[in-house]
């Protein structure tokens, strides 16, 4: 997800969902993680050992 090319490649397709719900894209590997049109981007190993 480092790669802008690779970040809108996966991110595409839940851009095109237009619901309330929350959207995250889990990345194992990503030094920019950020939330981009609505879309949470997290670490694999954060999203992993949250509480």
């Amino acid at each position: 997800m480092n790669d802008p090319a690779v970040r809108k490649r996966e991110l595409a397709p839940l851009q095109m969902i237009r619901d309330g719900y929350e959207k995250m894209a889990i990345a194992e590997n990503c030094d920019i993680c950020i939330s981009q049109d609505g879309i949470r981007i997290e670490r694999l190993a954060e999203f992993l050992l949250e509480d």
